[in-house]
């Protein structure tokens, strides 16, 4: 009996391992950028290992210090959810003005970050959307209040399932796959709207 005993525990040990073994990829947990360069020409930063750099338009508001304005913390069911674990905090983040004037608005990740997320403040006013155009598909995880109004599912996706939107909207945004360059256009100039991303790795 207790030889039978060891010997079903020992097969149950292989199944577990023949099962871990053809899982597939095993993804890191999220990490929020640490900005150590945040200017009006761009942004570089770290996280979960990988090196981050943002070119592109952003405004005189961008920060890169923990003691500046939180704009996140104070609303954790907007910037909170099961698949990314804890809302960005502190005073990171890049904050844009858009419009026809701004070209693409790129992060660069080395090495690649898998399935990154973006932290949406303050999108489009009351009285005019304003829109994130990027060339794959985006889902939207959690949409709710923040720092300036807004409301639970003010943060959309378009038909076209590449465009996120809102007026004065919140949340939280992920795109699918694994990137070492993630290109977007701000089509729409509105005052100011703000976002910080989080990076994960894909290990085999």
């Amino acid at each position: 009996m207790i030889m039978r005993y060891y010997m079903g525990l020992a097969v149950a040990g292989l199944i577990m391992l023949g099962l871990s073994a053809c899982s597939g990829p095993v993804e890191n947990e999220y990490e929020w950028v640490d900005w150590k360069g945040a200017g009006e020409a761009g942004a570089t930063g770290n996280a979960a290992g990988i090196t981050v750099e943002f070119d592109g338009d952003l405004n005189a508001n961008s920060k890169d210090d923990d003691t500046a304005d939180d704009l996140f913390s104070g609303w954790p069911s907007t910037f909170t959810h099961e698949d990314v674990g804890v809302a960005p905090a502190g005073g990171d983040v890049l904050r844009m003005y858009g419009g026809e004037d701004t070209g693409p608005q790129t992060f660069r990740f080395s090495p690649p970050a898998h399935d990154p997320v973006i932290a949406v403040v303050s999108l489009g006013s009351t009285s005019k959307p304003a829109r994130l155009v990027f060339d794959d598909a985006v889902e939207v995880l959690v949409s709710g209040p923040g720092r300036w109004g807004g409301v639970e599912g003010a943060l959309k996706v378009g038909e076209d399932g590449t465009t996120v939107m809102g007026r004065e909207a919140y949340g939280l945004v992920r795109i699918k796959g694994t990137y070492e360059r993630l290109s977007f256009d701000i089509p729409d100039y509105e005052a100011d709207y703000g976002l910080q991303i989080a990076v994960r790795q894909a290990v085999e």
